[in-house]
């Protein structure tokens, strides 16, 4: 028999499962988990041009989909890395989000993936930064109550944020990689 490993992970704010219904602001969380079953990861080279939008849009190549079995209980890390410029104004930035099932939480400003702020987006390559790396990893604790296969989808949601003057910004990302990884 091999021995079973047990990981920590550490993260600056409380991870609520689903079936909890309160937004928590920024807690220390304290998670436990077996070994890695598995994993899934997408990349894209390509040049994205991204130009002041109004709501977040779903990124491309950025959705990953898990399924959980009756009685699981695992431990996911999803994790985003990018390079981006942001051209405009020096408070002119990109948001970043992370999702699962198309949302952010519950309630006002919650967020089912922790660390992530409140509001929950992540403020990335300011305008007055130039090229810049986006490296970011949210934890999430999923179970499957139900007697039926669940699936999840995980993905990264964005917004450019024209913060000063109204001088029409526009962002370039590339070097994408998103990544889930599951633990026991």
């Amino acid at each position: 028999m091999q021995p079973r490993h047990q990981t920590v992970i550490v993260v600056g704010a409380l991870a609520l499962s689903l079936c909890h219904a309160i937004a928590v602001m920024a807690q220390q969380a304290y998670f436990t988990h077996g070994a890695a079953l598995d994993g899934q990861a997408m990349t894209n080279r390509s040049d994205l041009s991204i130009g002041p939008l109004n709501a977040y849009k779903q990124l491309t190549s950025s959705a990953l989909t898990i399924e959980l079995q009756p009685g699981d209980s695992d431990l996911f890390v999803f994790e985003f890395d990018a390079a981006c410029v942001v051209s405009g104004g020096p408070e002119d930035y990109l948001s970043v989000q992370a999702r699962l099932n198309g949302f952010v939480g519950l309630g006002a400003n919650g967020s089912f993936l922790q660390p992530q702020s409140n509001p929950p987006d992540l403020h990335a390559c300011t305008g007055s930064e130039g090229r810049h790396t986006i490296s970011k990893s949210w934890v999430i604790r999923l179970s499957n109550t139900t007697s039926s296969p669940q699936n999840h989808t995980f993905s990264i949601w964005v917004q450019l944020v024209d913060a000063g003057e109204l001088n029409q910004p526009f962002s370039l990302l590339d070097d994408r990689i998103v990544r889930i990884t599951r633990y026991d």
